[in-house]
């Protein structure tokens, strides 16, 4: 595991970008809540891109530690539809 600048927990946005869809925000939404407590809070936010082609989807929830948050992005490195993640 490397070593973080983070001290945890702490607050985390991830951010994944695909093409827009009617099912994209949905799918990075569920590829994140399961490395969550069920009573986790999390908010999700949209931003197309100007000519609507790309979606970015922002999640925010509260990382336990690096392992935590690792496990989140390995779950969107796994999915297709994303093609690029922050």
């Amino acid at each position: 595991m490397t070593e973080s600048l983070l001290e945890f927990p702490a607050q985390v946005t991830v951010k994944a970008m695909g093409l827009s869809s009617d099912t994209f925000v949905h799918t990075v939404e569920a590829l994140v809540r399961p490395h969550l407590e069920p009573d986790a809070d999390c908010n999700v936010r949209e931003q197309r891109s100007s000519k609507g082609k790309y979606t970015s989807v922002s999640v925010t929830f509260v990382a336990r530690d690096q392992a935590h948050l690792e496990g989140v992005y390995a779950s969107l490195n796994d999915c297709p539809d994303i093609v690029f993640k922050l």
